[in-house]
């Protein structure tokens, strides 16, 4: 039996990546899911609107097909443990991985 994430991406607001100025300026978590909803890639920020005003990753967004962002506001002070647990739930491939042999973060 698969397990699926406690979180249902599709139930967010979302935008078209082709429409991410649209995205509020308010902190959040975000998702960067394919045309088929799967979610490809996580991050979290102060301001959903200014970080994607230049994304350091959007080279590779852009090459997934059908690509939105979706999102979920957050309080800042959360920001970074709701980061980690939607990493966990859904172990986005488009994150990188970093730290030690057999110490799996996503970032």
């Amino acid at each position: 039996m698969t397990s699926r994430p406690a979180v249902d991406v599709s139930l967010l607001p979302s935008v078209p990546l082709s429409d991410k100025r649209y995205l509020p300026d308010e902190p959040g978590v975000y998702f960067v899911m394919d045309g088929g909803g799967a979610v490809r890639y996580v991050g979290a920020s102060v301001s959903l609107k200014k970080r994607w005003a230049s994304h350091h990753k959007i080279r590779f967004f852009r090459n997934v097909e059908g690509a939105a962002i979706a999102y979920a506001k957050v309080d800042v002070a959360l920001l970074r443990p709701v980061e980690q647990l939607m990493f966990h739930c859904f172990k986005p491939p488009l994150n990188e991985v970093r730290g030690c042999p057999g110490d799996v973060v996503f970032v």
